[in-house]
């Protein structure tokens, strides 16, 4: 897993969807596996790319339904499975429908934690090879942040993980970090190598302090 943190307005998440494909219209070139990723064709980027924020939308339909939009084709034993990963199974459960527990719109009637459990859960159905995950902890309960950030490093055992924090702590078992500002790297490293030689870490365990 790879770590961008850096404070709001850095360019975190910019660099996130231009890498994505996200965002058109800029100089330069950016490579995918030696191509130019503006010469590939918007359903190759999205079979191989998931971007995942916090601001992702949940519909005014059942639980299940919300999350076959990750993968149409899922059974119900694959629903399942993935809410055990999430750790809302027994939530789930407990509702009088289950699966077909209507969520009201935006997904309003569940918490916040729980909200980008199911989020995450849908991602996981996708089976892609490289996700984004934006500001995926921001502003949730502590039980659910630790939750994610879990499944999240197991994930990233098999595949390519980018998460992206303005909080340092959320990215400690990174493999590597990404630090922005102003629009820019200013430092990229393995976390060990960072804790001793990046200020924005010296700075920031200084004022943890």
């Amino acid at each position: 897993m790879i770590g961008f943190v850096g404070k709001s307005g850095s360019g975190k998440s910019s660099f996130a969807k231009l890498i994505s494909h996200r965002l058109i219209g800029y100089d330069g070139v950016v490579y995918w596996n030696d191509q130019d990723l503006l010469q590939l064709d918007e359903e190759t980027i999205k079979s191989h790319v998931l971007y995942v924020d916090n601001q992702g939308y949940l519909f005014k339909y059942s639980i299940k339904a919300n999350l076959l939009m990750g993968k149409p084709d899922a059974t119900d034993t694959e629903l399942w499975t993935v809410l055990e990963r999430v750790q809302l199974a027994d939530f789930v459960r407990a509702q009088s429908e289950q699966l077909m527990t209507l969520l009201s719109e935006n997904a309003n009637n569940l918490s916040g934690g729980q909200r980008q459990r199911l989020l995450l859960g849908r991602a996981l159905l996708k089976e892609t090879d490289f996700y984004i995950f934006d500001e995926m902890t921001s502003g949730i309960d502590c039980e659910s942040e630790e939750v994610i950030l879990a499944v999240l490093q197991e994930l990233a055992r098999d595949k390519l993980v980018i998460f992206i924090s303005h909080r340092l702590y959320n990215v400690m078992a990174a493999k590597a970090v990404a630090v922005f500002e102003a629009g820019q790297i200013v430092e990229f490293g393995e976390l060990q190598q960072l804790r001793t030689a990046s200020n924005y870490f010296k700075a920031y365990f200084k004022q943890e302090e």
